[in-house]
């Protein structure tokens, strides 16, 4: 191969995934086993762990969650498998060892998740792309060590578990300056962005990252309506948030409904709960509460309109008064005596 590496490379892996828009930051396995010159894993990463703090102290400020790793086994590693019989300086990390422990320096905070786990990937084993999921995430900043080995499988198998992927270079480290360059190389080609410590915090620095998390429905989201043209502008800006949707017109089944001709956003959380958000006021508002009412479907135009979302929010006061709004030919609501 003649070609430069980079030039090779770039022919077919040139493309960046960007950053996403609700991250989380994870920090993985910053053990004193790589610090201590006594220990078999000794790498001298001082300044990678330098970068991950400060990258932390960044994401605080943000309101972006942080996550913390660390491996751990029993004593005898019969938890560790084929893993703990191959790499043999895994003894480090038996629970009560001082080179399990947190490196000097990084103390998990009250608010910061700890993630125990007995195998390279952050993923493999745990709850963590339960977690993230659950929390909104779409996203996450890879931080530790080592490059070669825990950073590079949770890096494959957070892309392999859907979240964008972003690895922040200074803040990982290696035992040795060539696996350590040559694995953020292919990580950068194939699964993830590798930025540098600037870059990232830069974005959170963000006004949008200081405001904090913002809450999202969960799901996949169905627009009723999608052809009319508040259903297109309603698809158009759930996708730009990064929803999951489906488009399409109101069934036959609803050509009666006092519904009919209404975009209406559907989250689908499972068979059983269905949360429903209008984009303007439907006719027959009483109607559609009852339906609410029978457990099959929950309104959410009140919590939406709560979270500032112009999208959702009810235009016609009325409603607020609990009154219904009057369609085309329909009479007042008769007066309560």
């Amino acid at each position: 191969m003649t070609d430069d590496l980079s030039a090779n490379y770039a022919k077919a892996y040139g493309n960046k995934a960007g950053f996403g828009r609700r991250p989380a930051l994870i920090l993985i396995d910053f053990a004193q086993a790589y610090y201590d010159p006594q220990c078999d894993l000794y790498a001298g990463v001082d300044a990678a762990l330098a970068s991950a703090l400060r990258v932390r102290e960044a994401a605080h400020a943000a309101g972006v969650p942080v996550i913390l790793t660390e491996v751990t086994y029993h004593r005898g590693g019969r938890d560790g498998g084929r893993f703990f019989e191959k790499a043999l300086p895994l003894k480090a990390f038996v629970k009560g060892e001082p080179t399990a422990a947190f490196a000097d320096g990084l103390v998990p905070r009250d608010d910061e998740l700890i993630v125990s786990k007995q195998y390279p990937s952050a993923f493999f084993g745990t709850s963590l792309a339960s977690t993230l999921t659950a929390g909104g995430h779409d996203s996450v900043i890879l931080t530790g060590l080592t490059t070669s080995g825990c950073v590079r499988a949770t890096c494959v198998d957070a892309m392999s578990h859907g979240f964008v992927t972003t690895v922040v270079a200074d803040a990982c480290g290696d035992r040795h300056p060539a696996p350590h360059e040559a694995n953020l190389f292919d990580m950068n080609a194939k699964y993830a962005d590798v930025v540098s410590e600037a870059e990232i915090l830069d974005y959170l620095a963000e006004p949008r990252r200081q405001a904090g998390p913002r809450r999202r429905m969960s799901g996949r989201i169905a627009i009723l309506g999608a052809a009319g043209g508040i259903g297109r502008v309603l698809l158009a800006e759930l996708r730009a948030r990064g929803h999951e949707t489906i488009g399409f017109d109101l069934p036959s089944s609803l050509e009666k409904h006092p519904l009919e001709g209404r975009t209406i956003a559907i989250d689908l959380l499972d068979e059983a709960s269905i949360s429903v958000a209008f984009a303007e006021p439907p006719v027959g508002w009483q109607r559609s509460r009852r339906l609410r009412q029978s457990g099959r479907i929950q309104c959410q135009a009140d919590a939406a309109r709560r979270n500032g979302n112009r999208l959702f929010r009810r235009s016609d006061r009325r409603q607020s008064a609990g009154r219904v709004p009057r369609g085309p030919g329909r009479a007042p609501a008769p007066r309560r005596a």
